[in-house]
């Protein structure tokens, strides 16, 4: 276990790099690899990967991070490698905020066991961009997927997918909690099953909005949805496919307005406003220097006299070319407000 106050960071593309494997050769079960710090960043083919190769399980990877965890070009991964015994382990993390940039967090179990679970618990943000979070079996049953996250971003071809390659075991489930998910681009989220049944999505506790979305439970591979130009949402299954589960979202197209297509000009409500005199009680503007001192020793102080006034425009006029009037004094609203205007030729138009 690692424990830093600050941040911990493996890069290796710099001399002070630092790639963390555990493996074991033997029969027996992988370690666990867990980081405690305040940031994470793992870049340039860095890898946390805890695997085993013969018979046994391979061990977890914790990420318990207190602030921003940042992974570019790197992989977090627990497996059992093709032709070995054991489970793969679980990936977790914990995070405010969390980045990956052509990434992957990823659980297998290529040998004769299954894949472990991908856990994400993000305060604010998680943002993948090329990216992937992804369990795959060989032949035993999927691994599950459970993200919880405020705001969750999927860009150019960023994949949520569980992935079974052969057997009649089942897909692993996906669930997805927070206020928005929002996939772009070749964005996916699947749950496949070659021969068994294919996990369900659960897309119920939060909004998801997709580009070009396709839901679909009965497309016969994962090749097909490649470079398709759209977000697929797919749960196919050999036997039976998978219940994808989806959020209403259309309330927010319901709570939308349609805007005027005869829109006011700014330029043109300034240039045709004018002043009409109400009969409330006049008052004054006195112009006076910085904190309240005069412009000059012994200057007198220039008074402006003003009526409590509406401003008046004359409808008819808005879509007409303006004419444009000079100001020929300083006016006081209804609500206070000090303009300079001129008054109107009739007060008939005002309003």
């Amino acid at each position: 276990m690692l424990d830093i106050e600050e941040t911990a960071r493996f890069d290796n593309g710099t001399a002070s790099s630092s790639v963390i494997v555990t493996e074991d050769s033997a029969q027996g079960a992988a370690g666990n690899i867990r980081i405690n710090a305040r940031n994470l960043e793992l870049l340039s083919d860095s890898v946390l990967v805890s695997i085993t190769v013969d018979i046994g399980d391979a061990g977890n990877v914790i990420l318990d991070i207190e602030e921003t965890a940042r992974f570019d070009d790197s992989a977090v991964s627990s497996g059992a490698l093709l032709g070995g015994e054991g489970n793969g382990g679980d990936v977790q993390l914990r995070a405010i905020n969390a980045y990956l940039n052509n990434s992957a967090f990823f659980s297998s179990g290529f040998g004769q066991g299954d894949a472990g679970n991908l856990n994400l618990t993000i305060q604010n943000q998680l943002e993948l961009i090329n990216s992937t979070l992804d369990t795959q079996a060989l032949s035993n049953a999927g691994g599950q997927i459970n993200i919880e996250a405020d705001t969750i971003f999927l860009i150019g071809d960023s994949d949520i997918q569980t992935f079974v390659d052969s057997g009649e075991n089942n897909g692993g489930d996906i669930t997805i909690i927070g206020n928005a998910l929002i996939a772009l681009d070749e964005s996916d989220i699947l749950a496949f099953a070659v021969d068994g049944n294919g996990g369900d999505i659960d897309l119920r506790q939060i909004t998801f909005f997709g580009e070009n979305i396709e839901f679909d439970a009965i497309r016969p591979n994962l090749r097909i949805l490649n470079d398709n130009n759209q977000v697929d949402v797919n749960a196919t299954g050999g036997i039976t496919s998978g219940d994808i589960s989806i959020n209403d979202g259309s309330f927010l197209e319901n709570s939308l307005n349609e805007l005027p297509d005869d829109l006011l000009v700014p330029d043109t409500l300034v240039a045709t406003s004018c002043i009409a005199r109400s009969n409330d009680s006049s008052s004054s503007f006195v112009n006076t220097g910085r904190e309240g001192l005069l412009q000059q020793p012994g200057a007198p102080q220039p008074a402006y006299n003003l009526a409590t006034v509406q401003s008046g425009l004359d409808a008819s006029s808005t879509h007409e070319q303006p004419s444009v009037a000079e100001p020929d004094d300083i006016y006081r609203l209804a609500d206070g407000r000090l303009v300079l205007s001129h008054t109107c030729e009739s007060t008939s138009s005002t309003r």
